[in-house]
Formats: structure tokens, C-alpha cells, sequence
């Protein structure tokens, strides 16, 4: 078994992050036209408003991928304690009940967020956030960093046949 790493959570994230922000800017483009919303929209905290400047635009892309690696961070977190160690046994677990475990992470996150947190300090995200497309491409996050944590929790184990002897490197 290969320890879980807090690294693995923040590059994972990352990743997830990355395919959330393209789910959740693909539904903007279709539902509203934008497909820069989602970052306008993040970033309305610190403008007041969903300014399409660039400043905006990488103020809101920071801050996703700054949730993103928060939110990672914390799932590994959270997994460690809830199994009792940082010998996580994801490669045993199998994806399905790690992606399940993920998903409703992110998703109590989602529904904490839509309906406490962001109406309080960030209203013009809420059209995007609080939609069926910011539920998917919640669970879509949940989903790829679940896949991406189980595939670098498996133990590199490589089979040598020399002989009549087969040896495993790990």
C-alpha cells in the first residue's frame, strides 16, 4: 500500500479544478451566452460585478483554482482521518466508492456555498453556482479527483519473468 500524500490532493485538484471550470463554462456559453462567466462571476467578490476585464478574468480564475486546491487538500484531509491514518487505502477501495466519497464532499460543499455562503458575499455567481450545470460540474470534480487520487494511490508493482522466477518491483 502507498501512503496518500497531501501533494497527490493538490495536484488532483488541480486537475479537477480544470475540468469543472470547463463544464461549468461550456453551460455558460450554452445558458448564457458567456463562456467567460463562471471567472466574471468568481470574481464579482472583489469588483462588485461581473466585469469582463482581464484583470477580473485572472482574479476569478485564481480564485477557482484556489477553492479547487482547498477543497482537495481537504478531502484528503478528511479521508485520512475518517480511515485513521495517512496509509489511505485507495487502491483497495476501488474507484467507485472513492469517487462516491469525493462527489458528496464536493457536493455538501455545493449546497453550503449556493445556499449560505455565496448569497451573503458573492450574489452574481449564483446563476452559474446554484444551476444544475454548477451541480454537475461539482460531482465532475468530485469525480476526477477521486480518479486521479486512486490512480496515484496504486502501488507501482512491476512484474519481471527471467527465468522459471518471476519477481516484483515496487
Amino acid at each position: 500500500m502507498k501512503l496518500l500524500r497531501v501533494r497527490e490532493g493538490i495536484i488532483g485538484s488541480i486537475v479537477a479544478g480544470m475540468v469543472m471550470a470547463m463544464v461549468a463554462m461550456a453551460y455558460t456559453l450554452v445558458t448564457q451566452g458567456d463562456l467567460l462567466a463562471p471567472v466574471k462571476q468568481m470574481a464579482a467578490i472583489f469588483f462588485g460585478s461581473a466585469d469582463g476585464s482581464l484583470l477580473a478574468i485572472v482574479v476569478g480564475l485564481m480564485l477557482h483554482m484556489m477553492a479547487s486546491v482547498i477543497f482537495g487538500i481537504a478531502f484528503v484531509l478528511v479521508g485520512r482521518v475518517l480511515v485513521g491514518g495517512a496509509d489511505w487505502p485507495l487502491s483497495e477501495a476501488g474507484l467507485w466508492p472513492v469517487a462516491i466519497g469525493a462527489m458528496a464532499f464536493i457536493l455538501v460543499e455545493w449546497v453550503i456555498a449556493a445556499f449560505v455562503v455565496l448569497p451573503a458575499i458573492d450574489r452574481p455567481l449564483l446563476p452559474t453556482f446554484a444551476s444544475i450545470g454548477g451541480l454537475v460540474a461539482h460531482a465532475m470534480y468530485g469525480l476526477v479527483l477521486a480518479g486521479w487520487l486512486v490512480w496515484r494511490a496504486e502501488p507501482a508493482t512491476v512484474h519481471v519473468h527471467s527465468g522459471s522466477h518471476q519477481h516484483n518491483l515496487a
